[in-house]
C-alpha cells in the first residue's frame, strides 16, 4: 500500500470511531438542551451547547463529514442568535435545539450506511436558523468553492441579519435559485460546472422572481471593462476584484439592497 492509501485507511478507521461515539455526544447535548428549557436561567447549560457543538464542528471538518460540520455551525449560531439578541422567547423556541441535535443523529446514520446525500439535511437546519431572524432579513446565495472565503463572508453578512446560504458549483446553484428566492447572489466567476457570468446570465434570462435579484461578480484576473463587454445587458450589479478590500465592498453592496416588502 502506498502512504496515501495508508492515510485514507487511518481515516477511514478514525472516521468510524468518531461515529461510534458520536451518539453519546447527541444524547448529552439533548439532556442539556432539555434542562435548559425547563431551567429559567439557562445560560451555563446553553454555553455547553454552544461548547460542544464547536469541538464537533471542527472535528468533522477534519474528517470530511462536511453535513455534521455544517449542521453544527448553524446550531452555534442559534445559540448565538439568542445571547446576543437576549431573546425572552426561549421557551418557546428553544426546542428547536433538539430539532438540530435530531438532524445531526440523522446525519450520523446516513454516514453510517454511506448514504451521502445529505444537502436535505443541511436545508432542514438552514429552515430552523431562518425563523428565528427578522422578517426584514434578505436572502443571500454564496456561490464558492472556496470554504475559507465563503466563511469570511458568510460570518460578516449574517451579522448584518443577512440569511446566507451556500452552494459551491454552478449546477446546485441553478437548482436552488430554481427553487428559492434570493435578494442577492454573490458567485466567483471561477466555479465548477459553469463559470459565474453564465450563472449570473442565466438567472438574469430566466422568467422566476430571481432575474431581479442583485448579482455580485467576484474575479481575480479579468477586468471590469473585460467582463462588461462580453456580458453586456446581462452584466452584474456589481464585479468585485478578490483583495483586501472585497469584503467591505461585500458588506456596502448588502447594505445598499432594497428593502425587503
Amino acid at each position: 500500500m502506498t502512504k496515501e492509501d495508508n492515510f485514507n485507511a487511518f481515516l477511514l478507521k478514525m472516521r468510524e470511531k468518531y461515529l461510534d461515539e458520536f451518539d453519546e455526544k447527541i444524547t448529552e447535548m439533548e439532556s442539556l438542551a432539555l434542562s435548559a428549557i425547563k431551567k429559567k436561567n439557562y445560560t451555563d447549560d446553553l454555553l455547553e451547547i454552544f461548547r460542544m457543538a464547536h469541538t464537533i464542528k471542527g472535528a468533522s471538518g477534519t474528517l470530511s463529514l462536511s453535513t455534521i460540520a455544517v449542521i453544527s455551525h448553524k446550531l452555534e449560531d442559534f445559540i448565538y442568535f439568542f445571547t446576543k439578541e437576549k431573546r425572552s422567547d426561549f421557551l418557546e423556541k428553544g426546542e428547536k435545539i433538539l430539532e438540530f441535535l435530531d438532524l445531526l443523529r440523522k446525519t450520523r446514520s446516513h454516514y453510517l450506511s454511506s448514504d451521502n446525500n445529505n444537502l436535505w439535511l443541511e436545508d432542514k437546519a438552514q429552515e430552523i436558523l431562518n425563523n428565528l431572524y427578522h422578517v426584514n432579513s434578505k436572502k443571500v446565495l454564496i456561490v464558492e468553492n472556496s470554504l475559507l472565503l465563503y466563511n469570511l463572508m458568510c460570518t460578516q453578512l449574517e451579522e448584518l441579519n443577512a440569511v446566507v446560504y451556500h452552494c459551491q458549483n454552478g449546477a446546485d446553484a441553478i437548482k436552488t435559485l430554481s427553487l428559492q428566492t434570493f435578494d442577492a447572489l454573490i458567485t466567483s466567476n471561477k466555479i465548477s460546472g459553469i463559470n459565474g457570468k453564465s450563472l449570473i446570465a442565466a438567472v438574469k434570462l430566466s422568467d422566476n422572481k430571481n432575474s431581479k435579484l442583485t448579482a455580485m461578480l467576484l474575479t481575480s484576473n479579468e477586468s471590469k471593462d473585460q467582463i462588461i463587454q462580453t456580458m453586456q445587458h446581462l452584466k452584474p450589479n456589481y464585479i468585485f476584484e478578490k483583495n483586501n478590500q472585497l469584503i467591505n465592498n461585500v458588506k456596502e453592496a448588502y447594505q445598499a439592497l432594497p428593502k425587503v416588502n
